[in-house]
């Protein structure tokens, strides 16, 4: 009787001793540690912070569009010259300080001032949509019709009695002010007739090249 109750209490012990992973010295075997399995461990990764910090570029901000001004030259009264820095248009004959004179060589002429050189963008692109004038590329008048620069090369036929035809030419200005540095401008001659002739201009004052304008 006492052989069958230790047999049977045997049994017991050997079968709980499985159950929790007992070794051979009634040490837990290969079971995972309680602990660990709360704690997580060491095979716990802490959650990484991220930082923004100097990783990642806030970005330069994009420049404003300027605003261009619409310019009127009236040849019959000899208000023919512009002078950009003031966004003006002068109606001194004799003026010296000017940018851009609006001759009578053949009908409204545009010639540049000795200190302003200039390029031709053609119509491709429009005038708002020009946002860089180029680095380089400028030439000043030659003196002769055909060499100069903007000249008549705004229109393509009609008359100064019922409206010259516009080609919607663009033309980029570096402009060299002496001391005040220079200055880049793009202009756009949008009307002539009857002898008065209307310009698009745009001048960017901070000596860069960027003249992106709103309509």
């Amino acid at each position: 009787m006492r052989l069958r109750n230790y047999l049977m209490l045997a049994s017991i012990l050997t079968a709980l001793c499985v159950f929790a992973g007992c070794d051979d010295n009634g040490n837990g075997g290969g079971s995972p540690d309680a602990a660990n399995l709360i704690d997580g461990g060491d095979d716990v990764d802490a959650e990484v912070e991220f930082d923004a910090g100097d990783d990642v570029d806030a970005g330069e901000e994009e420049p404003e569009p300027g605003e261009a001004t619409l310019l009127k030259v009236f040849m019959h009264s000899d208000e023919t010259k512009i002078y950009f820095m003031n966004m003006e248009v002068i109606s001194d004959a004799g003026a010296e300080d000017y940018d851009i004179y609006v001759s009578h060589i053949d009908g409204p002429t545009f010639e540049m001032g000795a200190h302003v050189e200039g390029i031709n963008l053609g119509n491709e692109t429009g005038f708002h949509d020009v946002e860089e004038v180029p680095e380089t590329g400028y030439e000043a008048d030659g003196e002769n019709l055909e060499d100069l620069v903007i000249g008549i090369s705004y229109r393509d036929g009609g008359s100064g009695t019922t409206g010259y035809i516009m080609t919607d030419n663009v033309y980029a200005l570096k402009l060299d002010y002496g001391e005040e540095g220079v200055k880049y401008a793009k202009i756009q001659v949008l009307q002539a007739m009857g002898g008065e002739v209307h310009v698009l201009a745009f001048l960017q004052t901070d000596g860069t090249r960027v003249v992106w304008t709103q309509e």
